[in-house]
């Protein structure tokens, strides 16, 4: 719902979905969405795709409605690729990868809406894609900023944090 409302007020916004959903009635659901709304011109489904983060680079902006979010290997390499992110203020992943007006933003979410058709943070997802979109600055700066945020997950940078994390372990076996 955010895409289309998003599409409402700036009719160049499309949506590419990647991936597979193992519910099949979930993705019937968003067959339908796509259908009943005429959406088909601006939404599509792309499926799942090997090396995502050379598609990220088509793109500027990455959007997440997902509720409960882990470490959030897809926001890393939506980060990674320089993207404006969007996405629920949802605990762990999304808290990690976006800083709220800084690379994107986490538009607040409220638990009791799980259920709802389109619930109230649809409207404001929808803002917030179009904010970015329509300025060129801000979608500079936030892909700047998401670059700086990926930096801390190298591997050179977390090679290094275990060896700090471990280092007195070592030397406890060391001496033993």
């Amino acid at each position: 719902y955010a895409i289309i409302k998003a599409h409402e007020l700036d009719p160049e916004i499309t949506l590419d979905i990647y991936g597979e959903c193992i519910d099949n009635k979930y993705k019937q659901f968003l067959e339908k969405l796509i259908e009943d709304y005429h959406a088909s011109e601006y939404i599509m489904l792309k499926g799942y795709r090997d090396h995502v983060a050379d598609i990220y680079q088509q793109y500027e902006v990455f959007l997440t409605t997902s509720l409960g979010e882990t470490f959030g290997i897809t926001l890393m390499e939506a980060a990674g690729s320089g993207l404006a992110i969007v996405g629920l203020d949802v605990r762990y992943g999304n808290r990690l990868f976006v800083e709220d007006g800084k690379n994107g933003y986490l538009v607040p979410y409220d638990p009791s809406h799980i259920g709802l058709e389109c619930p109230p943070e649809t409207d404001a997802l929808a803002r917030c894609i179009v904010d970015i979109i329509s300025d060129e600055g801000k979608r500079r700066s936030f892909s700047q900023r998401s670059y700086e945020i990926a930096e801390k997950y190298l591997p050179e940078q977390m090679a290094g944090k275990w060896k700090n994390l471990m280092a007195p372990y070592e030397a406890a076996i060391e001496r033993m």
